[in-house]
């Protein structure tokens, strides 16, 4: 592994807020990580965001939005370390 790669818990997250689907992926980047993240948000339709977890702290949030983008309509928004 590199040293700037990272592991990273991909959950796709229904409205229920039950996860049907995990994904376990090394990157390079944040931004090899966000465009992972928008991909598995729309190939999971029933799903309403996708969760990026780095060991226990949620690194990014990729959520189904009405505004377009320029990758199947998503809108993304990165959450600071405390979450509020």
């Amino acid at each position: 592994m590199d040293v700037n790669e990272f592991d990273a818990t991909l959950l796709a997250v229904r409205k229920d807020g039950s996860v049907p689907t995990v994904d376990f992926r090394f990157f390079r980047s944040e931004a090899e990580c966000r465009g992972q993240a928008e991909r598995f948000l729309a190939q999971h339709q029933s799903c309403c965001a996708v969760e990026v977890w780095r060991g226990g702290q949620l690194m990014l949030k990729v959520v189904a939005g009405d505004e377009p983008r320029s990758f199947h309509g998503l809108t993304s928004r990165t959450l600071d370390s405390a979450l509020g």
